[in-house]
């Protein structure tokens, strides 16, 4: 048989004349390989035939068809009636606009807690750096401050100081503040007072919601290769009549009024807050460095 397979290779030009000798030498060992290729996937096979045998292991795989199932469900009775026709005007398919609609709401909820727990860090940091002495509030600023000891926010405070080094030191000195030692207020007030210097303070109102998702919205868009302004202009006629006022009029803005039912929302501090300074700590990458980047939960 080995040499009919030889001779037909041959024939169809598959295996060169001058290379026949070669490849009828080699054929047994090819052969020996397959074998025991297939004799290892047979074991393989049988190997895990036994472990979904078990008992735990079925119910664990029956566990995960159960959240696969539910997941499924949640996706299609996920409803967002502004952004499921926006990005199907984006020429986005009925699936994939429902998925960047929902991934929308998601990454609205994760900007707007990375906002609120930078915003806390900040005030903490900044509340502690102003104080001259021990004081009581001391322990709760402890308190907040060892919450995000791990913050990249903190962390960056620490090498825009340069003062690295006093890292270790000012997390043992929050440990020692939690606990009500007096005696660590002076260094511990010291050491935040340097960090605090190039750590903006916060200002303004917190975030809103509806600003997070309409950022979260643009974020989302531009990554489908969609527009990431707002455009302002003239009510089309029609619609007010000719005497209409001035107004966004951008589908992104539109989108996102429909979603909220909000017919005046206005774009301009999530377009802000898209091109600040802080604009590269609303990226997936920065969210997920924060631990805000998990598993998606729909709306």
């Amino acid at each position: 048989m080995e040499d009919r397979w030889l001779a037909a290779f041959v024939a169809a030009g598959v295996v060169r004349p001058e290379m026949a000798d070669t490849v009828e030498q080699a054929i047994p060992s090819i052969l020996d390989g397959v074998r025991r290729l297939a004799f290892f996937m047979r074991a393989i096979t049988a190997e895990a035939e036994r472990v979904l045998a078990l008992p735990e292991v079925q119910d664990r795989v029956q566990r995960a068809a159960e959240v696969l199932m539910d997941a499924k469900q949640r996706f299609y009775a996920f409803e967002s009636p502004g952004y499921i026709p926006y990005f199907q005007d984006m020429n986005d398919g009925p699936f994939w606009a429902r998925a960047r609609a929902g991934l929308v709401w998601y990454r609205a909820r994760c900007i707007h807690r990375a906002h609120a727990e930078e915003r806390e860090l900040r005030m903490a940091l900044h509340a502690l750096a102003r104080r001259r002495r021990w004081h009581p509030s001391l322990v709760r600023h402890a308190e907040i401050l060892s919450t995000y000891r791990d913050d990249p926010t903190l962390a960056g405070a620490f090498r825009d100081a340069q003062c690295p080094e006093l890292a270790p030191r000012f997390e043992h000195l929050l440990r020692d503040a939690r606990n009500g030692n007096p005696s660590s207020g002076a260094e511990l007030i010291a050491i935040t007072h340097k960090i605090a210097s190039v750590v903006p303070s916060p200002r303004g109102r917190p975030l809103a919601f509806e600003t997070a998702l309409h950022q979260a919205l643009l974020l989302t868009s531009g990554d489908a290769g969609g527009r990431q302004g707002y455009t302002y202009g003239l009510v089309p006629e029609g619609q007010d009549g000719e005497d209409a006022p001035s107004d966004f009029v951008d589908a992104a803005t539109a989108a996102t009024r429909i979603e909220l039912a909000r017919p005046w929302f206005n774009p301009t501090a999530a377009r802000q807050a898209r091109r600040c300074h802080v604009n590269g700590f609303y990226s997936s990458r920065a969210l997920e460095r924060r631990g805000l980047w998990r598993a998606n939960s729909m709306r």
